[in-house]
C-alpha cells in the first residue's frame, strides 16, 4: 500500500529557517506542505543553480525582466509547466493559469499530489523586474 505511507514521508526544510520552539532545530515540512514547497522551489530555480544538476531549471526569472506581452504570459505558462512536469514527479499538474498585469503577474497551479483526492492550490504573485 503506497498511498499513505508514501505521503506521509515527504519531507523538506522550512525555507523560512523559523526554529522549533522547543527543539531549536529548523522545523521539516511535511505531506502536501514539502510538495508545494517543492514546487515554489522548482518555478524560481535558475540554471545551474542546483549543483551538478543544470538540466533542473526555470525560465520564469528572465521572463519577468521581459515587457508585459500576451506572448510573456504564455511563455510563462510553458516554462512552468515544463519544469514542473519534468522535474517534480509525486504531482499531476491539473492547470496552470498566469494573468499578466502592468507590473506583475498572478500565476494559479492547480496540481494533484499522485494517490491522493485532494487538489492542492499554489498561488503567485511575480513583479517585473526592470
Amino acid at each position: 500500500m503506497a498511498g499513505i505511507s508514501d505521503y506521509n514521508r515527504y519531507k523538506d526544510l522550512d525555507l523560512d529557517f523559523i526554529p522549533h520552539p522547543v527543539s531549536g532545530d529548523v522545523v521539516q515540512k511535511v505531506g502536501a506542505d514539502a510538495v508545494k514547497r517543492s514546487v515554489r522551489n522548482l518555478i524560481y530555480m535558475r540554471i545551474h543553480e542546483k549543483p551538478f544538476q543544470p538540466h533542473i531549471h526555470s525560465t520564469v526569472r528572465n521572463l519577468l525582466f521581459e515587457p508585459a506581452t500576451p506572448l510573456i504570459t504564455i511563455q510563462l505558462k510553458k516554462s512552468i509547466s515544463e519544469v514542473l512536469t519534468r522535474n517534480e514527479p509525486r504531482i499531476k499538474l491539473i492547470e496552470v493559469g498566469v494573468q499578466g498585469h502592468e507590473e506583475s503577474y498572478k500565476i494559479t497551479i492547480r496540481y494533484g499530489i499522485k494517490n491522493q483526492p485532494k487538489v492542492e492550490t499554489v498561488l503567485l504573485n511575480l513583479k517585473r523586474l526592470r
